[in-house]
């Protein structure tokens, strides 16, 4: 049996090996401890300043009195997002996180490679992974409150067509940091699908391999911000185009060629760079499809009326679809479906339009007996 021997080297490298690791792991912890203090403090004299304004400002001692009370509880209520200095404060040392001690996760964003932010909510990111599944039960659930809802519009003679837009991630994975891996090769996504194609005939729209295909020629994510961009909805509404034709033969999708590139720089990044109050540090470019002509020659067929259920996805999509359709009765996702809504309505089409990472959420609302 071989047993190693350490000499002094060994050890005096070791010893230093934990000094450092003792010394990094105390000034953080001594970094965040002054950015508490300095944040309290901070807070403390802008509300002090602004009670005395309002002190200053007001004559009638009744409202006086009540206007404190509710500038302080707003201050309880909010005190973060309410103050300036606080904002600022907390981006400067999410900044120091970041860039200084490589943290590749701030509360529920996660820093990747080349300025990429991605959102961790609802578990999307363990969905990527793999590591979430959905029971047998649950897909059987969902399989017949969508089979419910599509039988009880096929009887109005609407169809109903279901959209998925891919999770940044599931497009863009190579931004992601190097931690996070695949555990498992499919996603609930997956399962959702697979089981659907078995025991279901709900016309459902996946829109990840195109998408895949499309990145290498366009962006189609903006990279602080959890959406995806004009591109990116162009061609989630071209494929849509491809499924409502079915129904409605003579519509057609306008080609790229008709639109041209506006670019422009966002006054502040995206949402995910705001959840960390870093707008400011990060720069974000806006790509803007606007229609210039008929270079396709197409005469497309207009759809007279449409309900989409759509959730933030949707805003990017709005302006293509609605070339096609003279009117648009919106909802969000999450709002119970409305058979009074469909009857007075009398849609041609009912359209959801949901991100992948919320499709277990809205999941719980077809299920939960809150929906026709």
């Amino acid at each position: 049996m071989h047993i190693p021997v350490y000499n002094s080297v060994d050890k005096q490298n070791e010893n230093h090996r934990r000094n450092h690791s003792r010394a990094t792991d105390l000034s953080i912890v001594l970094f965040f401890i002054l950015v508490i203090f300095v944040t309290l403090f901070l807070s403390t004299y802008q509300l002090a300043v602004k009670l005395v304004d309002t002190v200053k400002n007001t004559a009638d001692t009744q409202n006086k009195t009540v206007i404190i009370i509710n500038r302080a509880k707003q201050f309880l209520d909010n005190p973060i997002r309410g103050l300036s200095y606080t904002e600022g404060l907390i981006g400067w040392s999410n900044q120091v996180l970041i860039n200084q001690l490589q943290l590749s996760r701030v509360n529920d964003v996660v820093i990747g490679k080349n300025g990429w932010l991605f959102v961790d909510m609802n578990g999307s990111l363990d969905d990527y992974r793999g590591v979430l599944r959905y029971t047998d039960q649950e897909l059987a659930a969902f399989n017949a409150a969508l089979e419910g809802r599509k039988n009880w519009l096929s009887k109005q003679n609407v169809p109903l067509l279901l959209v998925i837009v891919p999770n940044k991630e599931s497009i863009y994975p190579e931004f992601l940091p190097a931690d996070i891996k695949k555990a498992n090769e499919s996603s609930r996504l997956d399962q959702l699908i697979n089981y659907l194609k078995l025991n279901s005939n709900v016309d459902l729209l996946d829109l990840r391999k195109l998408l895949m295909h499309e990145k290498e020629h366009y962006p189609l994510y903006y990279r602080t911000d959890s959406h995806w961009n004009s591109y990116g909805a162009y061609f989630g509404y071209s494929e849509i185009m491809k499924k409502v034709k079915f129904y409605f033969p003579g519509i057609e999708a306008y080609p790229i060629a008709d639109y041209e590139e506006k670019v422009d720089t966002l006054p502040k990044a995206g949402d995910l760079a705001g959840l960390i109050m870093m707008e400011d540090s990060y720069t974000e470019r806006r790509f803007h499809l606007e229609k210039t002509g008929n270079k396709g020659d197409i005469t497309s067929v207009k759809i007279r009326s449409a309900v989409i259920y759509g959730d933030s996805f949707y805003g990017e999509l709005k302006p293509f679809l609605s070339q096609h359709i003279d009117r648009i009765l919106e909802f969000n996702s999450e709002i119970p479906f409305d058979q009074c809504i469909i009857g007075e309505e009398k849609p041609d089409i009912v359209i959801y339009i949901m991100v992948e990472r919320l499709v277990p959420y809205y999941f719980l609302h077809l299920t939960s007996g809150k929906s026709g």
